[in-house]
């Protein structure tokens, strides 16, 4: 099968594929597989990608579409692979849905559940990001990480929730939560 770009240049699936590869070769990004919770199995759902450099990202789409939901996710991903984590993509069927965990984080001596939310202005939106980490069923520790200096806490159920900012500059966090 063969897609056509923007300028109308036709490209295999197999030259994508490479293309893809060599900006993985060149620490432009890097991957995550789909893990589905539940199955505890890979799924041959496509890789999730994730900019090595988001300045580079940035600078290349001159500073348009700026999202920070995806900024932030961006860089936790980054962070747990400089911090020697396993990082994969979490997939919870609830339903006749599948819902995404930002990250399963596996790193000795445990693993972790990690939602990444900007912000949680409502209600609905706190909801969107527990649903999952609830319905994972299992005892492994979960957390979301939201935007700006939010202190560690745990809700009721028992998920850590910390800000960006403590996360990223105190490792201890991860390591315990990695450690309970």
């Amino acid at each position: 099968m063969s897609v056509e770009s923007v300028l109308k240049v036709k490209a295999s699936d197999h030259t994508i594929a490479n293309y893809v590869e060599f900006l993985q070769d060149a620490f432009l990004f890097a991957s995550a597989q789909r893990w589905e919770v539940k199955g505890k199995q890979y799924l041959d759902y496509p890789l999730k990608y994730y900019c090595e450099d988001p300045g580079l990202r940035n600078a290349r789409l001159d500073f348009r579409d700026v999202e920070p939901s995806h900024m932030l996710e961006n860089v936790i991903f980054n962070e747990l692979l400089l911090r020697g984590c396993q990082v994969d993509v979490g997939v919870v069927p609830i339903g006749d849905k599948r819902h995404e965990i930002d990250f399963v984080v596996n790193r000795a001596p445990g693993k972790l559940y990690i939602q990444v939310a900007y912000e949680l202005p409502n209600e609905a939106k706190r909801e969107q990001e527990m649903l999952p980490l609830r319905k994972c069923d299992d005892f492994f520790r979960k957390m979301i990480v939201v935007g700006g200096y939010t202190p560690l806490h745990y809700t009721s159920e028992g998920i850590i929730e910390v800000g960006a900012i403590p996360f990223l500059l105190d490792a201890s966090i991860l390591d315990k939560a990695l450690a309970d």
